[in-house]
């Protein structure tokens, strides 16, 4: 009997060192004057972060809950759940006891198992969405891979690090960031120009009043000489309607960049060809003018079309711009069209330059073929374009050339795409 007694105080020892270095429980002393006099491991560590005093931890029970609490016969005052925490980034709910012996309690709180299966039941449960999700990233992951086999497949034909082959995508996000800022400066302007005329009507007035009020003429004189008054308003108008002009070029130069690019319209669209064209030519402009070279339309019976307009814009330009190379001496392309037969569309882009051999003319549409000196082309252009006209439209394209006379390039499209293309 006394080996057991001694066995029991040794066991109530360590019983006593293990909850006061449980992280797992709560064992905590405090007095009705709010003061701590014990706490085991896991109550410092759960207020590690937390500068306050350890009282203000209690939410539910609080200390003047519990202090106005009646005790049984057991000493107990509180029995249930308890909540601790700053109700900010620390929350945490305990199966707990509070014991109470004159002015001092014990405190002693234990994890709910219950609500830990709860959380470890949501934990498997989120496990089992992020494997779903996986497996949806791996069938994603394998239908790309297709279409990067596929893309592959057709790389050459795909790229466009030639200048006239990627302008086509460029020119849409261009001529959408112009735009915000156009109709910025052109409000702005607009009120300026009211205001301004505001300004000079006051300053008018100013200076009557200032001669009726008795101000020496000689110093408004002066005023006005040295900052320059009368420059100036004779000099704003010029300036705004000037500034209004360089607006107006730029708001069509990005109205000819839009039209071109109709990148927002990668269906299938019902155009008007000639709308495309006059958005190419003024886009070609520069080229154009810089070889004197010059053009005429003969477009006005020519009917709409299904197709894809960027495409066909790129076909036309690829086709203006080497025919202005091929006239860096000055000359004249001619764009006319016409309906062929009953259900198509011809057009032919003729010019009045060098020409090319029939070596050259054989070999225009195959892939890197280029006549340009080294580094100054790919020589993509036109077999990007033969692909744009009889893979994606079903039609021809063809070359006439003479060797000093000139060169036609004929395109052939149907007026109207079937169901499946």
């Amino acid at each position: 009997m006394k080996e057991a007694t001694s066995s029991l105080a040794e066991w109530s020892t360590q019983l006593g060192g293990l909850l006061a270095s449980s992280l797992h429980s709560i064992v905590w002393i405090f007095d009705a004057d709010k003061q701590t006099l014990f706490a085991n491991s896991g109550l410092k560590e759960m207020m590690a972060s937390y500068p306050h005093p350890a009282i203000d931890f209690l939410v539910n029970p609080t200390f003047e809950q519990l202090l106005n609490l009646p005790v049984d016969d057991q000493e107990i005052v509180f029995s249930g759940i308890a909540s601790l925490g700053n109700q900010q980034d620390i929350s945490v709910s305990l199966i707990c006891r509070v014991y109470r012996r004159a002015d001092r309690f014990l405190f002693f709180g234990e994890h709910d198992i219950k609500e830990i299966q709860h959380l470890s039941h949501t934990v498997i449960g989120l496990n089992n969405e992020i494997n779903q999700l996986q497996r949806q990233v791996m069938q994603k992951n394998r239908s790309l891979e297709k279409t990067l086999l596929a893309l592959r497949n057709t790389q050459d034909m795909l790229i466009h690090s030639e200048k006239m082959n990627a302008l086509g995508q460029l020119v849409a996000g261009v001529a959408h960031e112009i735009n915000n800022p156009i109709a910025f400066v052109s409000s702005n302007l607009h009120y300026l120009d009211t205001s301004f005329g505001d300004v000079i009507n006051a300053y008018g007035s100013l200076e009557e009043q200032c001669l009726k009020s008795g101000v020496e003429g000689a110093a408004l004189k002066n005023i006005r000489e040295k900052y320059h008054i009368d420059f100036v308003f004779e000099d704003v108008d010029d300036l705004v309607s000037g500034s209004k002009d360089g607006l107006d070029r730029v708001t069509k130069i990005v109205s000819d960049l839009r039209q071109f690019s109709h990148l927002d319209e990668s269906a299938v669209q019902e155009v008007d060809l000639k709308e495309n064209l006059l958005s190419t030519l003024s886009l070609a402009g520069p080229q154009l003018k810089k070889n004197n070279v010059t053009y005429r339309l003969e477009l006005d019976s020519i009917p709409t079309i299904q197709c894809h307009p960027s495409e066909l814009n790129q076909v036309f330009l690829n086709i203006i711009i080497n025919a202005s190379q091929a006239m860096e001496g000055g000359g004249e392309i001619v764009i006319s069209g016409a309906r062929h037969e009953k259900d198509w569309l011809r057009l032919t882009f003729s010019d009045t330059g060098c020409g090319m051999s029939e070596e050259v003319r054989k070999k225009v549409f195959d892939p890197f073929y280029t006549t340009k000196p080294v580094g100054t082309g790919t020589g993509l252009g036109m077999s990007i374009a033969y692909k744009i006209i009889t893979d994606n439209h079903r039609g021809t394209i063809a070359i006439h050339s003479e060797t000093g006379i000139g060169t036609t390039f004929t395109v052939t499209l149907p007026l109207r795409r079937s169901d499946n293309e």
